[in-house]
């Protein structure tokens, strides 16, 4: 199947809401036979970026790429949520702390800070486990001093960490934990 039919396949499957069963049938039986995908779609509900974010996290990293450069060429917009959705702030705890310490070099201080506002305890930990104490000391006070932040900052200085991530991912700089298998 040709880049093209794939990428369309995935834009296909994200702007998807319900699916007759005997449809849904049908497409596991492509997508296993396209993807060497097999038997995680078992519900009768299938469609949505979700979905395809889930399914692009069965294959491997190439086709990946591939895929998503194609929907880049179909509706760049589409590309871009299903990345976000297969990597977001919180799965920056899957990387080891090799990876942690070259994402740090490149995070300013002040996005840091305010990315930190809402993230969970465990990410907090990690991350301040891989600074200096001093470091983490002072950005710990700086975090219990902020005051009030609109969640768009948070947001989006959440979002430059995450672009930062997936830059070193690609380069071969870092490695994601996805949770998949391997052969």
């Amino acid at each position: 199947v040709s880049e093209n039919k794939q990428a369309e396949i995935v834009h296909r499957l994200a702007t998807l809401e319900k699916v007759s069963p005997q449809v849904l049938k049908d497409l596991d039986e492509a997508l296993q036979t396209e993807f060497k995908y097999a038997g995680a779609i078992t519900e009768n509900k299938l469609g949505g970026k979700t979905a395809a974010a889930k399914l692009m996290s069965s294959l491997d990293k190439a086709t990946e790429s591939m895929i998503l450069s194609s929907i880049d060429g179909i509706d760049p917009n589409m590309a871009n949520e299903i990345r976000d959705l297969r990597f977001n702030f919180e799965d920056i705890q899957k990387i080891d702390d090799e990876g942690i310490r070259l994402i740090l070099k490149e995070v300013t201080s002040e996005d840091l800070l305010l990315a930190l506002k809402t993230a969970s305890d465990e990410l907090k930990i990690k991350l301040f486990t891989n600074m200096s104490d001093r470091v983490a000391k002072m950005l710990q006070e700086d975090l219990e001093s902020l005051g009030p932040t609109k969640i768009s900052d948070v947001e989006k200085a959440q979002q430059k960490i995450v672009s930062i991530c997936r830059r070193l991912e690609e380069n071969g700089a870092i490695m994601i934990d996805r949770g998949e298998a391997l052969v």
